[in-house]
């Protein structure tokens, strides 16, 4: 990962660093043709009444029914995530309140196919759900029982009964109040992952669960909450598995400490986030005269010119997509955009230039992206940094930084690696960039700072395109991989500091 870079969208300086120079195709022209997305969370219903805001509607003092059909892992035996979250609705001290009805059925799947179980599913069930409870909203999750190898649903059959029910739903609360409609918040979960047989008899778990994400994301006012990033990012996150095995001790049926720990808090969190992004209005992502740094290595350097030509001082990646899409939307702002990333640097090496191209930039915000060289998957193992040292020299750059500006925002982004043929789980290197992975996720939650997660990001592409298609030699994203990156680090920030 060596080559050229320095530059800004201030004074510009002209440095020269001597190194290997990579073979990489010129991104300028087709970033500068990229759009970047908004980030919107899909909060509005289908209905044309009242939005199905679930805990504005019990602000405004309505008495709600919330449903759920799903697997074990809702069911009254087994899903302690429900109850809770029924508690914790009236417990808000708003004027409506909450009736559950759970109708999830231990062993359940979306649709069963003939012959492989007796259970009720979920196709067949919503009708009798809908006339029986008259739900004002419904959760829905069939995805783990989905994947199971004895119940013969494949993935696409799994998506078309997600749809159906969905579809179900919508029709029927269309014809409630004799044609005027009613009112039906549809959300849709993924759950836990699971391990030992259990996670041998769902091979293709992620798959099925990222059919639930898809269509969701695809049906407007449909809810998602996706629980099952945060179990696998809780499962990776020790070595021993010590917490995650605590919260799912028979490998697949999250506890009551398990629901408090991830599944509560994740219903929570949505349901509070759409009450907030009803009244709110399109607010900038920085205000007036902010200076906003970028640092790290190639990724972030992006092959930046060192003289005066304004189109190439940040360079082409994710930084250029998102300064450009921010500058052109508020000129106003007089929103000043840096780049002091580096091509080949490790976290050493930033180390030795962190007073001049960082301290003295005095940023408002500070972003930083290293990791990748420091593991020897980019720079090779001359520049690899052991994990000790890495993790305490970061955490100096950190404490220097927050000194320096106590009111500094901080953006650490997660090294990540996109290989072709997938990740091999034994891979010395695999492990290592995980382990890094892990060491910036525990910096960002010293530091308070917002944590941009590129690796799920990839790997979730990487199901709809070939991995080269995203980052051409698992290290440097392509145009394409820069507008993901992009797209994230704009909707993690706006989350993180809204």
């Amino acid at each position: 990962m060596n080559g050229k870079g320095l530059g800004s969208h201030d004074t510009p300086v002209v440095e020269r660093r001597l190194g290997r120079q990579e073979c990489r195709p010129s991104l300028s022209s087709a970033i500068q043709r990229l759009v970047l997305v908004p980030i919107v969370i899909a909060l509005v219903g289908s209905s044309p009444l009242a939005r199905g805001l679930i805990l504005e509607r019990l602000k405004n003092g309505e008495n709600l029914t919330v449903a759920a059909i799903g697997t074990s892992l809702t069911a009254t035996d087994w899903g302690f995530w429900f109850q809770p979250t029924g508690d914790w609705l009236n417990g808000q001290g708003f004027p409506g309140k909450v009736a559950l009805a759970n109708r999830a059925v231990c062993g359940s799947a979306s649709k069963l196919v003939p012959g492989t179980a007796d259970y009720r599913d979920g196709v067949s069930q919503i009708a009798d759900v809908l006339a029986k409870d008259n739900p004002d909203a419904v959760f829905i999750e069939f995805g783990i029982n989905d994947a199971y190898l004895q119940y013969k649903i494949s993935k696409q059959a799994s998506r078309a009964n997600l749809q159906s029910m969905i579809d179900q739903i919508r029709v029927w609360a269309a014809k409630q109040n004799q044609g005027k409609g009613k009112n039906v918040e549809i959300v849709v979960q993924t759950m836990n992952n699971c391990v030992h047989v259990h996670a041998d008899q769902r091979p293709e778990l992620t798959q099925y669960y990222q059919g639930y994400r898809e269509i969701a994301q695809a049906n407007k006012g449909v809810l998602f909450i996706d629980t099952y990033h945060k179990w696998l990012d809780l499962y990776n996150s020790q070595p021993d598995h010590a917490t995650w095995n605590s919260y799912v001790p028979d490998g697949i049926h999250p506890n009551a400490e398990g629901a408090k720990g991830i599944i509560v808090p994740s219903v929570q969190q949505a349901l509070q986030g759409q009450l907030t992004k009803a009244g709110a209005v399109d607010v900038p992502l920085f205000k007036e005269y902010r200076r906003v740094l970028f640092q790290g290595d190639s990724i972030t350097d992006g092959e930046r010119n060192r003289n005066d030509c304004p189109h190439l001082l940040l360079g082409q990646g994710y930084q250029f997509i998102i300064a450009a899409r921010f500058s052109a939307q508020y000129p106003e702002k007089k929103v000043t955009f840096i780049n002091r990333a580096v091509s080949g640097d490790n976290v050493k090496m930033i180390a030795a230039r962190w007073q001049t191209d960082t301290l003295d930039m005095k940023s408002d915000l500070l972003s930083i992206l290293i990791g990748i060289n420091d593991s020897g998957i980019g720079g090779g193992d001359e520049r690899k940094v052991p994990l000790d040292q890495y993790e305490q020299i970061y955490d100096k750059l950190l404490a220097d930084a927050r000194a320096a500006n106590s009111n500094i925002r901080l953006v650490l982004g997660e090294p990540f690696h996109v290989p072709k043929g997938g990740h091999k789980d034994g891979d010395e290197r695999e492990q290592d960039i995980r382990k890094r992975q892990a060491i910036v996720a525990k910096l960002a939650d010293k530091y308070h700072a917002a944590l941009v997660k590129y690796q799920q990001v990839f790997d979730d592409a990487c199901k709809r395109a070939p991995a080269e298609y995203w980052a051409w030699d698992g290290v440097h994203p392509t145009y394409s991989g820069h507008q993901l990156m992009a797209d994230e680090w704009v909707r993690t920030v706006t989350q993180f500091y809204e």
